[in-house]
């Protein structure tokens, strides 16, 4: 009877998983869950893959994920640090600690030889709470910004080359045609 019964309960949570898979394969967002020591948890979004052009993402530490480079230690240890703010001042409302967020807009290089791109992605953090009231986890929602920066530039240039193209213009038109015919 206790063993029927706990396959029912295996199959209830086999269905729940598959449900989730389906869900975190599906989304067109980063969403990755990090543990209490900053690791990355076995569930996390497919699209993290497309946007780190990586599978090596489970188990390991969430700033390596972000700073690969040994030599970003210093980075490492602030994006830690912000970490540890999110998972510690549960009384700390979340609006205020995202107003320091080291990756609200980070630019990084991402892939190996001929796919080796530069990606600009803002990220997210909301707490995962357990029933004590404490954080279990954090969620990073990842953004790909990319296109979204590179318009904007475009936006700008196309904003101070139109600038520009006016000055030109109030210049010819405060001279007058007594310049032209000279």
């Amino acid at each position: 009877k206790e063993r029927n019964r706990l396959e029912i309960e295996n199959s209830v949570i086999d269905a729940r998983d598959q449900e989730n898979r389906k869900y975190l394969d599906n989304i067109a967002e980063g969403l990755v869950l990090i543990d209490r020591d900053y690791r990355i948890s076995e569930q996390y979004s497919r699209y993290v893959e497309t946007l780190f052009a990586t599978s090596e993402i489970a188990g390991r530490s969430f700033a390596e994920f972000i700073y690969p480079d040994p030599s970003d230690q210093q980075l490492r240890d602030e994006l830690e640090q912000f970490l540890g703010m999110i998972f510690e001042n549960t009384s700390t409302e979340m609006e205020m600690i995202m107003s320091i967020n080291p990756l609200s807009e980070k630019k990084v290089t991402v892939g190996a030889g001929d796919d080796r791109r530069e990606i600009i992605f803002g990220t997210n953090f909301q707490r995962v709470m357990g029933d004590d009231g404490s954080v279990e986890r954090v969620m990073a929602i990842f953004e790909d910004r990319t296109d979204i920066v590179h318009t904007q530039e475009e936006l700008e240039s196309e904003r101070e080359r139109y600038k520009s193209d006016i000055e030109h213009i109030a210049t010819l038109l405060k001279t007058g045609p007594d310049a032209y015919s000279d």
